[in-house]
């Protein structure tokens, strides 16, 4: 496999960036002239280094809370496990790694949130977070910009971190509200439409109330890499996914860790997500050696911060997304709802 060049991996980086950045500012911060970062922009996704999806505000669908699931399951009760887990409502998110399995679950809840009932005897290991809205314990969600300039640039980033939409208001959506933010949801799955026209980039492909929604924060674009298809840059690039969780010290602020790794470790995890039981961290690896040699210990932060400490490594050419950021099915989950009550 070939390397990227300096202006493809600086390109990606501005891609990784939030999605509603203006392009006469993207090409400012990625300092290539237009008809190169576009020519940048279309190879990378028509080869699969990076894809498109559309993240709503939860609230906009009436959802009270949201699960994080890391598990492990037993190798006999493999496809058990995850036909349980699909079965459940308000799956969104199911990456399929080679021993392990990250899913993310929203639930509309009008009691005390549920955790999801998987504690039997097909797991080995099972770790859960469990976030309340509107006040979410999400620092930082499925943002790869600052792991990617962290691990192959200078570790400048425009956006990071991201965390979840958080602009909704209103009571709920109007009718045309809800066409407008289907479409968006549903284009990347959409097998009617043309293969080009789900995976192109630009709010220019998309209408003025659309744009108007990722504006007001009603929903973001976000651009997520393919780690298993996209070029190392002289040499560098991620081989690893790291998931580290723990249960919070007594006097830690989660804040607080968070800030620590991103500008004292120079770790910058596409995952930060708590609750009052556990922290649940993803990031990816190895760091590049002048990065090691002038940042923090990441076990030093860690082991001051989190006790019974648990680490899971996972190869990034391993993943497999089965459910990878599939919104869409949230809206047919109200109209469901709200047609029983």
């Amino acid at each position: 496999m070939r390397s990227l060049t300096n202006p493809e991996a600086r390109a990606i980086r501005i891609l990784l960036a939030r999605g509603n950045m203006p392009e006469r500012q993207q090409l400012e911060i990625a300092g290539l002239p237009r008809t190169t970062y576009q020519t940048i922009r279309l190879r990378a996704q028509l080869k699969g280094w990076v894809r498109e999806r559309y993240i709503p505000d939860p609230r906009m669908f009436g959802m009270a809370g949201i699960h994080f699931v890391l598990a492990q399951p037993f190798g006999e009760r493999w496809s058990e496990v995850i036909a349980r887990i699909r079965s459940f409502d308000g799956v969104v998110v199911l990456w399929l790694f080679h021993e392990s399995i990250l899913a993310v679950l929203f639930e509309r809840a009008t009691t005390e949130l549920s955790t999801p009932r998987l504690h039997d005897d097909g797991l080995s290991r099972l770790w859960t977070v469990t976030v309340t809205l509107p006040r979410a314990g999400i620092l930082a969600y499925f943002d790869f910009e600052g792991s990617w300039s962290n691990m192959v640039l200078d570790g400048t980033t425009f956006s990071y971190p991201q965390g979840l939409p958080s602009g909704f208001r209103k009571s709920s959506l109007s009718p045309r509200e809800r066409t407008v933010i289907q479409e968006l949801l549903l284009r990347p799955f959409s097998a009617s439409m043309p293969e080009l026209s789900r995976r192109i980039f630009g709010s220019f492909r998309v209408s003025h109330q659309a744009r108007r929604m990722v504006d007001f924060d009603w929903i973001q674009r976000r651009v997520l890499p393919d780690y298993s298809g996209l070029p190392s840059f002289r040499g560098r690039g991620p081989r690893q996914y790291v998931f580290v969780t723990g249960v919070p010290g007594v006097h830690l602020n989660p804040e607080d860790l968070f800030s620590h790794l991103v500008n004292e470790a120079h770790v910058s995890p596409f995952l930060f997500v708590f609750d009052n039981k556990r922290v649940l961290i993803g990031a990816v690896s190895p760091a590049p050696a002048s990065l090691t040699a002038r940042r923090s210990s990441v076990s030093n932060l860690l082991e001051a911060s989190l006790e019974k400490i648990e680490v899971v490594r996972e190869p990034v050419d391993g993943v497999s997304p089965l459910v990878d950021h599939q919104y869409f099915q949230l809206i047919d989950r109200v109209a469901t709802q709200n047609a029983k009550d």
